[in-house]
């Protein structure tokens, strides 16, 4: 190749980069502010709600988030409670009867079905029109549910989701990842004006009953499928970040990895499996999903190649190798955290996450590719989180 050809590789790899992280942020803020429609929240809004919690052997936390279901602020006679159990083996049912008394309806499936067919089997359970979904470990403050109700005043919205934050995490996720989930947040924030989120977080959602989509049990990420189907029949998802939350969050770097595989490798199969994608005709929606997903995914691969047109700019290999083996080191030393990490892996918390990201989307491909998967859901091994960490959180400033 030719340097003309190693400047236009260049080039075109770093535009692409650019787009992902700068151009598409600018471009969503400036749509959303000019051409973007407001979600039409009313408080006076309040019909029957339907809570379900499911669980694969959450003894640890169960009775926890019971008690913090039933702390709503929500009107008492119109909160109805599922706990559905993906037929535990530890005491999670017990628990949760003992937690919540006659206000609580603990539901066993017949067998291992997985999330989603725990989730599908309380569905057809359910009393109300308006679910409410959120996982075992997360923890809401008491008016998270009636502002996401809130948001399912507006006609054109089926899905609302909540804020879910990571508290207890090691110091070296939190650096990270803090930054990292403010700017996601109001990434969403702008797509939710601009027409819809292109995903749900599976610890905190509201849906209308009418639209829950029928999937088999099967199919990876729930949360981002149904979502994504709920979209795709023409429906508003939307983002309330007023609708805030907590859960236990990875304690290293590594365990952080490791959640975000799972969650690529997932994504992946589901969008091979043609779950994800946008209708055809919806515009909007297609230009939020390949810029905030697709592009996101191709990233890693435009990195590269921006490396190594670099290095065949200059002809020299070590423009490849270099970077490379700094940024790994860099992201070793701040997988420590403060303890043993220096200040420069502290100062690189953020573009360390990006790096994680961008590593857990080639493991994730890769994985998705050769046919890795979890065939049964299994919850990760919760930790109840302290009550001391949540009320910071959930009661903090928004940023």
């Amino acid at each position: 190749m030719t340097s003309t050809h190693w400047v236009l590789a260049a080039l075109l790899c770093g535009g692409f980069l650019l787009y992902t992280y700068v151009g598409y942020p600018v471009v969503l803020y400036i749509l959303a502010k000019t051409s973007g429609s407001a979600v039409k929240k009313s408080n006076r809004y309040r019909p029957l709600v339907t809570v379900i919690i499911p669980a694969h052997n959450e003894e640890a936390v169960i009775g926890a988030k019971v008690q913090n279901a039933l702390e709503s602020d929500y009107p008492a006679e119109k909160l109805d409670v599922i706990v559905v159990s993906d037929a535990s083996t530890d005491g999670t049912e017990e628990v949760a009867a003992e937690a919540g008394g006659d206000r609580v309806r603990v539901l066993r499936t017949p067998g291992r079905t997985g999330k989603l067919g725990a989730l599908q089997y309380a569905v057809s359970k359910a009393k109300a029109e308006v679910l409410v979904i959120t996982d075992a470990n997360v923890l809401w403050q008491p008016s998270a549910v009636g502002r996401l109700v809130d948001c399912l005043h507006d006609q054109q919205v089926a899905l609302a989701t909540g804020s879910v934050r990571f508290v207890g995490t090691g110091a070296a996720v939190e650096q990270g990842m803090g930054l990292y989930e403010r700017l996601e947040e109001r990434l969403k924030t702008w797509e939710s004006l601009l027409w819809s989120v292109h995903g749900a977080d599976g610890g905190l959602y509201a849906v209308r009953r009418s639209v829950w989509p029928a999937i088999p049990p099967t199919v990876p990420n729930d949360d981002q499928v149904i979502a994504a189907q709920i979209l795709r029949a023409g429906w508003r998802v939307v983002f309330c970040p007023d609708a805030r939350s907590v859960e236990d969050g990875p304690v290293s770097l590594w365990d952080e990895l490791g959640r975000r595989v799972g969650y690529t490798s997932g994504a992946m199969r589901a969008l091979f499996r043609g779950y994800i994608h946008p209708r055809w005709t919806d515009l909007r929606s297609w230009f939020i999903f390949l810029s905030h997903k697709i592009c996101r995914w191709l990233a890693p691969f435009a990195l590269v190649g921006l490396l190594v047109a670099l290095a065949g700019l200059v002809g020299n290999v070590w423009v490849v190798i270099v970077p490379l083996g700094a940024a790994v080191l860099v992201t070793a030393m701040h997988s420590r955290g403060p303890e043993g990490g220096s200040r420069l892996a502290r100062w690189a918390a953020f573009p360390g996450h990006v790096l994680l990201e961008h590593l857990a989307v080639l493991v994730g491909l890769l994985a998705s590719v050769v046919g890795v998967r979890n065939v049964i859901w299994k919850p990760p091994k919760r930790r109840l989180i302290s009550p001391e960490n949540a009320d910071v959180e959930l009661h903090a400033s928004k940023s």
